[in-house]
């Protein structure tokens, strides 16, 4: 295939006059006059749109079928019908044909050339029909007549010798001399690996029947093969670029133009080649590179065609194998937490270990949970991607938040390449513990307490199951708190399992009297009603007592050593007075005169009197002046011993009460006298 290859045969000739030969097409000029009858049909098929615009134009604008075309027309007819005509009355001749020579006569051959002009004519008079009225036409239309015409020639020149595609002879007529012979060379040109046939005629001078040489080829193309029909490439990674080579051998002797042809499935679509088309040379190879990149998984058998140029069977190549994904294992088949508590936190852990030679890229979620939001599960780290070889820890936290039992999945999914590569069940059971108060902690008694003053009380909280729990005081409404304040700490914490916990409680009164203010303890995700206890207490204001304190009573006066005065308290009755004493005769005439002062309001003369008498009482003291500083030691002395022994009494202790009665026994007029009333609060 590709290259031309030759046979060859004599036409030989024994008698003693020139012998005219051709290789014919057909087998007879009937057939002949068939073939170009056919012809013209066809192009005068593609001419009538054409041929029948030539003509007078109607009064409507459109083209009417001309007279000069419908004449041409006929009279090639005719011209057909006489060539048929003159064929029939040529009587056919004797013959002895065979490869050697042939006895012919001039007759047939003239009749064959006859023949052959008459075509030509009829030709040209249908061609001369069909250029009368070609003036009316535009440009597309005379192009489109010029090809039909030149169409018309082709088939008029043609004599109707032998030659195919493939097939050819050289010379396809001529003449052979008497007693000589004449090589006449057929040649095959394949243009496809495949058989090929044909019927060639040969007509003699003067041989009534034309000799059929039938002529067959078989057509081979490049004989080229791959170094294995099959290639088995085991387990390939996905999204992982894996190579191969395949060797393409040219056995034959021409050069072999090659093309692989795209493979559009699943796998095949994966797969490359370079080169992808070439020309290999005879007893030549070629390497070709194959290359898989893919992200689908499973297992394949893909069948690729190499084309050959002329070749209608292609060469195959299959390829075979398996698509993975990254290589890994866990350590456990399932998460199960048991039964836990109502939003505590339980951890478990998984260990990815990548056994494969390529990286594992890993994406953590839960299916099936109704309410993502509400986070319940906690994946760190959620994705991640662990090297060959290596293991990575993956902590799953639970925080359940609602109480009911848990069947979900914690599925692996390896981005890009498979979604659920591993499914792990989860089981829990979410449950909330009995919580209780301690014996008498229903009632909390405060007792009496001051208004807004803080008191404390502590309650306890019971835990009897093995699970642990959270509680919280509820806050008060804005009614209670007209009423007291009351505050726990702490105000929300976990009750252990088996177990319990203090709450300090604070009361402070707003308000006086009785009071009995409920404090409620809630239990996170319990169903029942929150505990409930009561702060009982009374509240009173401050309290206080009275004492009377010893003011004033009246004086004496004392006069010290040192001519100072001074007043010394002593008790009576009821009062204590302080009496200051004078060191000299003159201070002690004012103190009688303050002393005396008030009385002298009773009237003139008593006040005349009082003076008198004073006045001789200095004169006296006046005139024994040293008696009296002699004496001055003695009484100085027995006053000093006066003051020491009043000095020295005990002041009565004050009297506290919650009354007390302020009294005055005898008291001067016109004089203040002065009690004093002290007040002490004995509020704790």
């Amino acid at each position: 295939m590709g290259k031309l290859s030759q046979r060859s045969f004599n036409v030989i000739n024994n008698s003693d006059t020139t012998v005219c030969f051709s290789i014919r097409a057909q087998p007879s000029p009937a057939a002949e006059m068939e073939a170009i009858t056919s012809a013209l049909a066809a192009v005068q098929h593609r001419s009538q749109p054409w041929v029948t615009a030539v003509g007078a134009k109607s009064s409507t604008g459109s083209w009417q079928p001309g007279a000069s075309s419908q004449a041409g027309i006929l009279r090639s007819s005719s011209a057909l019908q006489r060539q048929q005509q003159q064929q029939q009355r040529l009587d056919p001749a004797d013959y002895q044909m065979d490869v050697g020579g042939y006895n012919s006569s001039e007759g047939a051959m003239a009749a064959g050339h006859q023949q052959q002009q008459n075509q030509r004519t009829s030709t040209a008079d249908l061609d001369s029909s069909a250029q009368e009225d070609v003036s009316l036409l535009g440009d597309e239309e005379l192009a489109t007549l010029r090809q039909i015409k030149r169409a018309r020639r082709d088939i008029a020149a043609d004599n109707q010798l032998f030659g195919t595609p493939h097939f050819a002879v050289f010379p396809p007529e001529g003449s052979v001399c008497p007693h000589s012979e004449q090589e006449v060379i057929v040649q095959f040109s394949p243009d496809a690996a495949q058989d090929f046939e044909a019927v060639a005629w040969v007509e003699l001078q003067g041989a009534g029947d034309r000799l059929p040489l039938h002529i067959k080829g078989q057509g081979l193309g490049a004989q080229v093969i791959f170094s294995y029909d099959l290639l088995d490439i085991g387990d390939a990674f996905v999204n992982t670029e894996h190579q191969y080579e395949v060797e393409l051998l040219n056995r034959g002797k021409i050069e072999a133009h090659w093309m692989l042809q795209p493979c559009h499935t699943r796998f095949g679509s994966k797969f490359s080649f370079t080169p992808e088309a070439g020309v290999l040379q005879p007893a030549g190879s070629q390497t070709v590179h194959v290359k898989l990149l893919s992200d689908s998984m499973g297992r394949f058998e893909e069948t690729f065609q190499l084309h050959l140029k002329g070749s209608q069977n292609p060469l195959n190549l299959s390829i075979k194998g398996a698509v993975v994904g990254p290589q890994f294992s866990l350590d456990v088949q399932g998460l199960d937490y048991g039964t836990v508590s109502y939003s505590f936190r339980y951890s478990q852990g998984i260990t990815i270990s990548n056994t494969g030679a390529i990286p594992l890229s890993y994406s953590w979620h839960v299916l099936e949970d109704a309410d993502p939001a509400a986070g319940e599960f906690s994946i760190m780290p959620a994705k991640g991607t662990v090297l060959p070889y290596a293991k990575q820890k993956v902590q799953v936290d639970f925080q359940p938040q609602t109480v009911q039992r848990y069947a979900l999945n914690l599925v692996m999914d390896i981005p890009d390449v498979a979604n659920q590569a591993a499914v792990l069940p989860i089981k829990a059971e979410c449950a909330v513990p009995l919580i209780s108060l301690a014996e008498g902690g229903g009632v909390l008694a405060f007792g009496q307490v001051y208004l807004r003053h803080p008191y404390t009380q502590l309650f306890t909280l019971v835990n009897e199951s093995k699970l642990p729990a959270k509680y919280e005081v509820v806050l008060q409404d804005q009614q209670c708190q007209a009423l007291g304040i009351v505050a726990a700490t702490p105000a929300a914490g976990t009750v252990p399992a088996k177990g319990s916990c203090n709450v300090t409680l604070s009361l402070e009164a707003a308000r006086l009297g009785r009071l009995q203010l409920p404090v409620y303890v809630r239990i996170a995700g319990s169903r029942n009603k929150p505990l409930q206890l009561v702060a009982d207490a009374t509240a009173v204001g401050p309290s206080l007592e009275l004492a009377v304190m010893p003011a004033s009573m009246p004086e004496q006066v004392t006069a010290n050593e040192d001519g100072s005065q001074h007043a010394v308290a002593a008790s009576s009755n009821a009062t204590i007075a302080a009496v200051a004493a004078e060191p000299s005769v003159s201070s002690m005439a004012d103190v009688g005169l303050q002393a005396v002062k008030p009385e002298h309001s009773a009237g003139s003369a008593a006040r005349v009197a009082a003076e008198a008498s004073f006045a001789s009482r200095a004169a006296s003291i006046s005139r024994s002046g040293s008696k009296a500083q002699s004496s001055k030691q003695a009484a100085a002395a027995g006053r000093k011993g006066e003051k020491a022994s009043i000095v020295g009494a005990e002041l009565p202790a004050p009297q506290w009460g919650a009354s007390a009665v302020v009294k005055f026994d005898k008291v001067q007029i016109l004089q203040p006298h002065k009690q004093q009333l002290h007040l002490r609060n004995t509020t704790p």
